[in-house]
């Protein structure tokens, strides 16, 4: 997509080589500065190993630096004016580099790194701390590899499962003041004033604070190391039980199981309080509960120490009701209050512990398991399912959430009726486990168990969102387009801030500049652009049209949505590369055209790896995946369908280690497929602020590239193209992935009636709608773009390039 920026990098690595331009470099040792000095100010480039490349700057009087932290080949580019210059050097271990000596370096946790089971592990890392403090305080760790990475099996002689079957050992970084970390400690690298907890944890419930195994670890200045270590000589047991079924009804006998209670010896005897006077003896036990109602039930157990530890757990006991064994049971409702008892699969399943139906006279009623229906929704849908009935009935659903995902967050429980919206949801209860939930409906759809986002997306009165707006104004020309600083409008740039603007709530017919508006401009301008206009260039101004409330079938006397159409093959394809079928589907489908034909086409043309191309033919990249994953789920695609979910492990391998997204091979970070990822991830129904690498999201990076004149950043180390970065920021950020609206009431009513096809059009704004269009099967030539904000004019002539430099990374 971004292939006006992706020009400019290409060229700058493309320039002759001339010789005026002089390059000094000294330095070579894994953990020091390599200094690099120039004759003249520069741009100087340092890439190791073919890695991602770093940018700084130099002249005679200020040096750039580069500080490598692994073996190997630095190649350092200096770049002035239309001269360039490199020089590779060799990056060794020094005699005199950190990397492990005695005496007081071992308080240090030293740079570099250190093999584990065949792999290359950082020192500063939580892992990396770990084993310095093994060698500070002399105990040994056992690691494992497994599917998820390096862990720690054992430390000293306790290892996992010596304490109960889920006993084992985890790390948390800053607790409590921070969460637990959800990475291996292999890849949390680790800062000066961090303090690293290991523990040994023999449920799933225990902490830092009551495990009895403890490993203190802080990190000071310099990367200084202190270690401490709490090992008693003996621990008390664990008491922990389960019950089943979890949701009993009156008179239904439950069973007591203490077998998840642990001891470092042996349990001796296990005393039960069921909480209504009554009490047991055993590891397992049954009781029955004459009477509706909640109960404490308590366990006490005792190990052959003589110590002992006791927990209390809620047992909520319902009054007898119709049992629902499985999905798909037809369900007979009564005049009056019905009460239907899930059994432990179906509670398992769609997290349903109890429904009330209210009935006027008899009724069936089916609850069953389904796909998502599409529309963007600010939350992460947990369980999903769908409830049909003969006839009028209401109903309250009771409901559980894991602590471990929603504690601290808002729950609620969603309805699907052609777009989402929440019901009121009242929290019942909690108990160790879970978080209960109730609410009530008055007719029935799929409902969805949704954990709503808490800092994410920003509102459009965000002072982030108004600077870019602000710095938006200051780039409309007289003419009433948008251009980049000190270019000339066009259309292509025009159209790109026309989504933006509505996707703030602006209204772009009053953005007013020498009264005009970018929708005279683009009005004033169309027709003498279209001779040099794309597939792509019709679908962008569709959709800045329809966006901004305008119809597209009629808009300066032009149809756009038939000249989009007339690129369309038999096949289904869009023009003549990947890209432009993309962005057909999401304009066609904003103006409720049919594009199943299209939409099968790109699916079809998947690439193994789970990523898109922007031709076929190519290899993946991960703008256009991000772009494609829109553009299937606009169309109808379920987001948890396969095609979907390979695309997203396919985009997850192109976030760098600095949260934010490269655009293909080893590139840096850049504002364009921050953007790109955040709206697929939207579209998906992934919050964006989950996806991190070391504990930095694409959401915290993107917005690391805002300016404070309000303006977005290529690169951290580049400006280039600020106008898209900041429209494509903005539509981001406000959580607004494409299409941002749709009119389907512009779908096509007046075709041939043999290629009429009545289809239901939903699509990722919520709507839905119904909607007679033609099967698309004729073809017309392509014409060059026009350029404008990421013009993508650019990448017909630099493809090949670009499939070159791709298989050179």
């Amino acid at each position: 997509m971004l292939r006006g920026v992706f020009a400019v990098l290409t060229l700058i690595f493309l320039l002759p080589l001339a010789s005026a331009l002089t390059l000094s470099v000294s330095g070579e040792c894994v953990g020091e500065k390599v200094t690099v000095t120039t004759d003249e100010k520069a741009v100087v480039i340092f890439r190791m190993n073919s890695g991602t490349p770093i940018f700084s700057e130099s002249s005679p009087s200020s040096p750039a630096y580069f500080k490598p932290r692994v073996e190997g080949e630095l190649l350092i580019t200096a770049i002035a004016d239309d001269e360039e210059v490199s020089k590779t050097i060799q990056i060794k271990t020094c005699s005199s580099g950190g990397g492990g000596g005695r005496g007081s370096d071992q308080q240090v946790l030293p740079y570099g790194t250190f093999d584990v089971l065949g792999r290359e592990v950082e020192w500063r890392t939580a892992y990396g701390a770990l084993k310095k403090a093994g060698e500070i305080l002399h105990f040994t760790i056992t690691p494992e590899l497994t599917d998820w990475g390096i862990f720690v099996k054992c430390v000293k002689d306790l290892c996992k499962g010596d304490i109960g079957d889920t006993s084992g050992w985890m790390y948390w970084v800053n607790y409590p003041d921070e969460p637990m970390p959800g990475v291996a400690a292999t890849d949390y690298r680790v800062s000066p004033g961090d303090r690293i907890i290991w523990y040994f944890s023999r449920s799933m419930s225990d902490t830092p604070e009551n495990s009895p195994y403890k490993i203190y670890i802080s990190i000071g200045d310099d990367y200084k190391i202190s270690v401490s270590m709490v090992w008693p000589s003996k621990v008390p047991p664990v008491a922990d039980f389960t019950f089943s079924p979890s949701n009993p009804t009156a008179g239904e006998e439950i069973v007591f199981n203490a077998s998840k209670s642990v001891d470092d010896g042996q349990i001796t005897d296990y005393i039960w309080n069921f909480g209504d006077g009554k009490s047991g003896r055993g590891m397992a036990v049954t009781h029955t509960y004459t009477s509706p109602g909640t109960y404490e039930v308590s366990l006490t157990v005792f190990d052959n120490d003589g110590l002992s530890d006791t927990v209390t757990k809620t047992v909520n006991v319902s009054e007898a009701g119709i049992k629902l064994n499985s999905t798909e049971q037809v369900i007979p409702i009564h005049p009056g209050e019905t009460k239907v008892i899930p059994s432990e699969e179906v509670v398992a399943n769609l997290s349903i512990t109890t429904l009330t139906f209210q009935s006027e006279k008899p009724a069936e009623v089916v609850i069953s398991k389904c796909n998502i229906p599409p529309g963007v929704v600010y939350g992460t849908f947990y369980r999903w399912f769908e409830i049909e009935a003969n006839d009028s009935v209401k109903v309250r659903i009771d409901f559980r959430v894991p602590k471990g995902i929603a504690e601290g967050k808002e729950v609620v429980l969603m309805k699907y009726n052609g777009s989402w919206f929440e019901l009121p949801t009242e929290k019942t209860g909690e108990d160790e486990n879970y978080l209960y939930f109730s609410a009530e409906a008055n007719s029935f759809s799929v409902f969805a168990i949704t954990i709503k986002w808490d800092d994410f997306p920003l509102n459009a009165t965000d002072e982030r969102i108004q600077r870019a707006l602000e710095w938006l104004k200051t780039i409309q020309n007289e003419d009433g387009g948008f251009a980049n600083p000190g270019e000339n409008s066009s259309i292509s740039a025009t159209a790109w801030a026309i989504m933006a603007l509505v996707a703030a709530g602006e209204d772009p017919h009053e953005w007013v500049k020498n009264g005009k508006s970018p929708i005279d401009f683009i009005k004033e301008w169309l027709r003498d652009e279209m001779g040099t206009m794309g597939a792509e260039d019709y679908a962008r101004i569709i959709l800045a049209l329809v966006y901004a409330g305008e119809n597209p079938r009629n808009f300066a006397g032009v149809d756009l949505v038939s000249k989009l159409k007339s690129y369309a093959k038999e096949n289904g394809q869009i023009g003549d590369f990947t890209y432009k079928t993309i962005w057909g589907i999401i304009a066609l489908a904003s103006v409720g055209e049919n594009v199943s034909m299209s939409a099968e086409w790109l699916k079809s043309h998947q690439n193994a790896d789970g990523g898109f191309s922007w031709s076929v033919g190519e290899e993946s990249d991960f703008d256009d995946t991000a772009a494609a994953i829109q553009a299937l789920i606009a169309t109808g695609e379920p987001k948890d369908s396969a095609v979907i979910k390979k695309a997203l492990d396919y985009l997850k391998t192109g976030q760098n280690d600095d949260g934010g997204m490269r655009y293909f091979g080893n590139s840096a970070s850049n504002a364009g497929s921050d953007s790109w990822t955040i709206q697929a991830l939207v579209a998906a129904g992934i919050n964006p602020t989950e996806w991190k690498r070391n504990n930095t999201s694409v959401v915290d990076h993107l917005l690391s590239l805002q300016t404070e004149e309000g303006y977005f950043r290529y690169t951290k180390y580049q400006t280039s193209n600020p106008g898209y970065m900041t429209v494509s920021a903005i539509m981001a950020l406000l959580g607004k992935p494409h299409p941002i609206s749709v009119n389907a009431s512009l779908a096509t009513v007046s075709v041939t009636p043999s290629a009429i096809a009545t289809t239901t059009v939903t699509v990722s704004t919520t709507i839905t709608a119904t909607a007679s269009a033609a099967t698309i099967t004729t073809a017309t030539p392509e014409t060059p773009a026009t350029p404008g904000f990421s013009s993508v004019a650019v990448i017909v002539a630099l493809g090949l390039t670009a499939a070159l430099l791709r298989k050179r990374v």
